[in-house]
């Protein structure tokens, strides 16, 4: 018998990985529209910290992100997306079986997601988009604590 506690961890599971599918296939069908319209907002936001004499850290963190924020990057972005919400949801659902490879299909999830980002986009962008994968982080901990009841 699934243990109540190990069924609400996997029904937000499935809720996050649908939401988190979305959002890849939404970044990569927007990817173009996202880089030039970031390319825009982050040099308006240059010029206006050039006019105010802002602080050169700030504008080399905002060179960064305008340098890594490509349609290409962002394509990869929603890739990377793709392959966690694939990993974690079929984790998800062989814990939800009671199956226990499930946790560690979860957990090359978490990995993948945290990792491809910062490999396939590498700089600021691509440890920011890492970030996300936080919560996950504390739901691999909260599976672990279930894996005595998976087989």
């Amino acid at each position: 018998m699934r243990p109540q506690f190990l069924t609400v961890l996997c029904i937000l599971t499935f809720v996050s990985c649908a939401i988190d599918f979305y959002n890849g296939i939404t970044t990569i069908a927007s990817a173009d529209f996202v880089a030039s319209t970031t390319q825009e907002v982050m040099g308006e936001t240059a010029d206006k910290i050039k006019e105010s004499g802002g602080a050169n850290f700030v504008e080399k963190i905002m060179n960064s992100v305008s340098a890594g924020m490509t349609a290409e990057n962002i394509r990869k972005l929603g890739i990377s997306k793709l392959i966690y919400a694939v990993l974690t949801l079929l984790g998800a659902w062989l814990m939800f079986r009671l199956q226990k490879q499930g946790f560690y299909v979860y957990v090359a999830g978490v990995i993948a997601g945290f990792l491809i980002p910062i490999i396939w986009v590498g700089g600021i962008v691509g440890i920011g988009s890492s970030g996300g994968v936080f919560f996950s982080i504390i739901f691999t901990i909260l599976y672990a604590l279930n894996l005595k009841y998976l087989r």
